[in-house]
Formats: C-alpha cells, structure tokens, sequence
C-alpha cells in the first residue's frame, strides 16, 4: 500500500500555474503530474477561505454539514461573532484570547460538527497512522498539548497554555504544538512572532524531512505551505506567476527527503492542490465601505456586546464576501442599501429550504432587478448530478440551462456552494453579499488589500484551483475539493 501525501499551497492559483508547467518552469511539480493527473480547474467551497475549505477537505463535506461557515461568523446561541484570525484589527477588537480559543481549540472541538468524521479519525479506526503539519483543521483521535509562546500568553493571560487538542498521531502546528517521534529533534526553521511561530513553508518543510529522516512518515499525512498567500494578498495576482518557481523549489526539498521525484511517485501518492483563488483588487477604489452604504442602520461595534434590541445588522467580514446578519426586521432596507452600489455583485437570502439571489444591472441605460429562486431536490441536473428547481432570471448566477440541464460558468458549482454556504449557518436572518472581481469589502477593524489580492466570493477567480495527483492514475469522481476525503479514504485500503 502506498502512503499518501497531501500538500495544500494556499493561494497556488490555477492560470500561472499552467503557464508554468508549459514553458517548463516547475520541474517537481510536472514530475508529480506527468505520474498522475493535473487537474487546471477544480472547485473549493464558499466562502473561499481557508478555514471553510481546510473543515471540508478532512470531512469530505460541505458547510451545510460540517457547520464552519466562515472565517469570520456569528454564533446566535453564544449571541457572538466568532472569528478565526482575519485580520489584526479585527483580533484586537474581538481580543486576543477569544479569537485564539476559537483558532487553537473550539473550530476544532465545537464548531466542526461531531456528527461528521475526519479523515484522520476515519483512518484511525482503520488502525492506520496519519500526520499533519500546519494544516489548519486537525481534529482526530490523539491528545496533545499546546505550549504558547511567551507573547501569545501574555496576550491571553495564560489561559490557553498547555491546552489539550485532539489530532492525528503526529501534530505539528508551528510552535504551538510539536509533533511527538521516537528520537528527539530540533526544528531550526524560522518560528519568531514575525514568522508566525513557526506556520511557514520553512518549517513545514524540516519537520516533514526529519519526519523522514526518522521513518516515521504515516500512512496519510497532510501538509500546509501558507507563504504565498500573504504574498499574493499584498502584491497581488502578477506575484503569483513570479512564485510559482519559488514553490516548486520547495516541493523538491519534500520529494528529495523521500529519494527524488523518481521514488517518492514510486512508493507514495501526491496531492499537491491550493483552497482558494484570488482577485485583484482595485487600487484606490477597490474598497467597499460597508459602514457607508449601511449609514442609515444601526450597525454593532465589534468591540461591544451584541444587543439584537437595538441593533439592525453585525458585519462578518469574509474579504469578497460578507455575511450580515439582520435584527429588527430590517432586511429589505439592507438589501436595497447594497443593491443600489454598483460595485455588489449579488446578495441572497434564505426562506427555510429556497434560496433567493437579487442582482441589480446598473450597466444598462435603465437599472434593472434580476432574481433567480432555488431549491433543493427538482428536475434541473447540473455537472454534478445535483437536482434542482430553479426559476427566475438564471443570468443572476451565469447558470446555462438547456434541455433541464444546468451548465455553470463564472460561478462553479453554484448552487450547491451558496446554498451550503446559508445551511451552514447557525440562524436564517442572514444575508450573503459578494463584491464584483475588482472589490472586496471594507468594514471595522477589516484587513485592506488594496492593489493585492482577495477572495471569499463565488465567482470562478477566487473559486477554480488546481489539483496535481501523482502515484497514482486515479482520481477522484468530481474535480472538487469536497470529493477529496473519498478520493483518499479509497487510495487507502
């Protein structure tokens, strides 16, 4: 049986990597495909960010499932906004020691759903040994114990030290958590504050050779190179195709560890894929002031209580994509406060099991509404074999319907995403709202990548990735993210 290896590349966006590939650029990685399969469009989940897609990934299930909903969410039985580190502004304001509690213990042990599995945990039953380094989401079956930086405590007065975590039988998360081996060992990559403790490709890559170097690689490990994600975020898409080379070096370090390209396809399989895409945004002009649209509605301040009595809306900001969560039966001013700025692509709502999405066309001479309503469970079959009812103006999602067929174009898989994106979520009072490529959302405390990159929205730049599979000629049924827990669990006999 051969091992299996998977390594997500946040941010290794689908266009530069083929152009890449062709011209000969990215040795290992080509090495990887030319064994297997590379597959230049695949699908993530929405929103397109990563702790949504990490929880999916090691479920094998969308959102409606699995219940992590977002980066950047609120939680109406704690009656807070529970946030997964998106920005430093919005970490001081939420504080320090809750948005580390929801990172390091409670996204793994509360909100991740226990009504679903983990691979790790699936793999466990089989007696068979998984690993996982930096990867964001790890719960399964194993205890181990969080030693906080100085400054992290003192941040969090103490109270998250030596906490206990469940995971896979070798955990890895930076310095937070050191993965146990037989012999003792010493990671000498950087892991200051300002390398993130640790969650850097660097490190990553030396805990993965002295993983090795012990012979104690698992049967199923999972791996996460976050580096060129705050590259791109800052500089923007073009920085992508001058990385990719970059990237590729490094996936050489791992494959050297295990005897070169040649033998690591002959006695392990890869998975080398990214969780999201990203989009330019405009530069001085690509913010979307939330607060401003929003003016005339009482707005909560994320550094005070939420009061449903007497607030109209709370912000969770998902860069290109935001949930609002409405009180005081204020949906409808909310909605045409946002469909009447040009730069929104749609925003949708929720009526117990259909889903209705609004797009105004500002482009024509005179502006008009367009409304698509779904549901699940019709006669409308997409690539997928998902059915559907569906009515309405079907240009509000780029859907191509012929013959009760559904065809999608600059939103993959749709329906399924979005309506996933809602069933996910812990209340029906919320909006979905998506920014036009170009834009992403401005609110509290919020991170700003003007002139870098974003994502978070539906639309095919922050939602196609690819998918390189080698060792094997498999591949998993559907070219989506949510396809690859299966795709796994059957490599592994």
């Amino acid at each position: 049986m051969k091992k299996v290896i998977l390594l997500l590349v946040d941010s290794l966006l689908p266009g530069p990597l083929e152009k890449a590939m062709e011209r000969g650029e990215v040795p290992n990685m080509s090495a990887i495909a030319e064994t297997g399969t590379f597959i230049k469009r695949g699908v993530t989940l929405l929103p397109t960010m990563s702790c949504v897609v990490d929880s999916s990934i090691i479920t094998g299930c969308y959102p409606d499932e699995h219940h992590v909903p977002g980066l950047m969410w609120y939680n109406p039985k704690e009656n807070r906004i529970v946030d997964y580190g998106s920005s430093f502004g919005i970490t001081w304001r939420l504080g320090f020691k809750q948005v580390l509690q929801d990172v390091i213990h409670d996204l793994h042990s509360k909100h991740l759903s226990k009504k679903v599995t983990t691979i790790y945990e699936d793999l466990e039953k089989r007696g068979l040994t998984t690993g996982n380094i930096n990867f964001g989401v790890y719960r399964g079956k194993s205890e181990h114990t969080m030693k906080m930086p100085f400054l992290l405590n003192l941040m969090t007065k103490f109270q998250l030290n030596n906490k206990k975590v469940k995971g896979p039988n070798i955990l890895t998360v930076g310095k937070l958590v050191k993965g146990e081996l037989n012999k003792p060992y010493d990671i000498n990559a950087p892991s200051s504050v300002f390398k993130r403790y640790g969650l850097n490709d660097e490190y990553t890559i030396e805990v993965f050779q002295e993983i090795v170097r012990q012979k104690q690689l698992p049967d199923f490990t999972m791996m996460y190179f976050p580096d060129l994600d705050q590259a791109v975020h800052k500089k923007g898409t073009k920085f992508a195709i001058d990385s990719i080379q970059k990237i590729d070096k490094k996936i050489g370090q791992l494959l050297d560890a295990l005897g070169g390209p040649e033998k690591a396809m002959e006695e392990t399989i890869w998975i080398i894929l990214s969780d999201h895409g990203q989009t330019d945004v405009k530069e001085g002009i690509g913010q979307i002031p939330l607060p401003e649209i929003l003016s005339d509605l009482t707005i909560h301040n994320l550094r005070k209580p939420i009061d449903s009595a007497t607030m109209d809306v709370v912000i969770c900001n998902n860069e290109r994509l935001t949930y609002l969560y409405f009180f005081r039966m204020k949906k409808d001013k909310i909605m045409e406060a946002l469909l009447a700025d040009s730069r929104i692509d749609f925003v949708a709502h929720r009526n117990n099991q259909q889903i209705t999405v609004e797009k105004r066309d500002h482009d024509s001479n005179k502006k008009k509404d367009l409304k698509l309503v779904y549901s699940e469970t019709g006669d409308y079959t997409d690539p997928y074999n998902q059915t559907w009812n569906i009515s309405g103006d079907y240009q509000v999602l780029d859907l191509h319907v012929k013959d009760n067929r559904i065809d999608y174009d600059d939103y993959p898989d749709a329906l399924k995403r979005l309506q996933a994106a809602f069933f996910g979520q812990r209340t029906q009072d919320v909006l979905v709202v998506t920014a036009k490529p170009g834009y992403e959302f401005q609110s509290q405390g919020s991170a700003n990548h003007n002139g870098g990159g974003s994502h978070g929205s539906l639309h095919r730049q922050d939602s196609e990735i690819p998918i390189i599979i080698g060792g094997t000629d498999k591949k998993p049924k559907y070219p989506r993210i949510v396809d690859l827990k299966k795709f796994i669990l059957d490599l592994i006999h």
